[in-house]
């Protein structure tokens, strides 16, 4: 795991972690990589499962605010991209 810096905010590579288990969940949900997203409804699902994923949404944007590394930023950026077509996808059905 990384370390905390003097201001208390963490390195990249603490950043780099959550990023990818974010990432993780978030892709778990992509509906153009998934046939189980494409079936399967977020909000019709367990709450846990609801919480995991909106969680994960709102953390991958903090990393990205305060991404040094561009590769890092390209995957946070993405992720929320996915993240709000699938969003979308859902309030719309």
């Amino acid at each position: 795991m990384g370390e905390v810096g003097a201001r208390g905010k963490s390195t990249p590579t603490v950043h780099h972690g959550k990023i990818h288990l974010h990432l993780t969940v978030i892709l778990r949900w992509d509906s153009t990589a998934s046939e189980e997203a494409r079936e399967r409804m977020i909000f019709e699902g367990d709450s846990h499962e609801i919480d995991r994923y909106l969680q994960a949404v709102n953390e991958i944007q903090r990393p990205m605010e305060s991404a040094t590394i561009a590769e890092e930023h390209n995957k946070a950026n993405s992720a929320i991209q996915i993240a709000m077509a699938r969003l979308e996808d859902e309030f719309r059905k």
